[in-house]
């Protein structure tokens, strides 16, 4: 029984010396993007009109509504509907989407057959600045398994044990140990973080 604490050492050594060397473990920092947006919401006026061309059609003519009445009446009424259409003031309002950042409205007035008016109106949410953060990674449970010898006076080595120290992740640890002092013997422990002041 005198030697068992030395052999119990010695497969100790042999184990830690044999045992494969783990990776180690590099958990990923977290990263987080975050966008800051800009909301554009304006009204701009277009300050000269470009005039294209046209091209007459005459086809309107040929149509019952418009072909000369015969009487005066009749061709007055003619005439006066043909100027109220003519020179109605009508506004066209265009909307166009924009992907994800919202909406360009263009707003078109129309008299007399002729743009006379026009502007845009802007609804956009445009993201400005990207701010990249990284984060630490979340903690985990963690194991760790080792040995202890134990010295004394009257014998070079006087215990033996094996050591389990689980670590929860508010960095609490504790502690599980069985080896031989003697006789066998079973220890538990328990530790907490001591936070310094800097």
């Amino acid at each position: 029984m005198k030697n068992l604490p030395y052999i119990g050492i010695i497969i100790l050594i042999l184990i830690i010396l044999f045992q494969p060397k783990p990776e180690p473990i590099v958990s990923p920092p977290k990263i987080d993007t975050v966008y800051v947006y800009d909301t554009i919401r304006d009204t701009i006026q277009v300050e000269k009109i470009k005039y294209v061309g046209g091209k007459i059609d005459t086809v309107w003519m040929k149509e019952p509504g418009w072909i000369p009445d015969s009487t005066y009446q009749g061709l007055l009424a003619q005439y006066t509907l043909l100027g109220n259409h003519h020179f109605k003031r009508n506004v066209f309002s265009s909307e166009f989407k924009i992907a994800d950042y919202g909406s360009v409205t263009v707003t078109d007035t129309i008299y007399g057959n002729w743009l006379i008016n026009s502007w845009i109106t802007t609804n956009l949410t445009i993201p400005t600045t990207t701010i990249t953060i990284e984060k630490e990674a979340p903690k985990k449970n963690q194991f760790y398994f080792g040995p202890s010898v134990a010295f004394s006076k009257p014998s070079p080595i006087s215990g033996v044990y094996g050591n389990i120290l689980p670590k929860t992740k508010t960095d609490q640890i504790y502690s599980l140990s069985m080896g031989y002092n003697t006789e066998p013997t079973v220890m538990f422990g328990y530790y907490w973080k001591i936070k310094l002041k800097k």
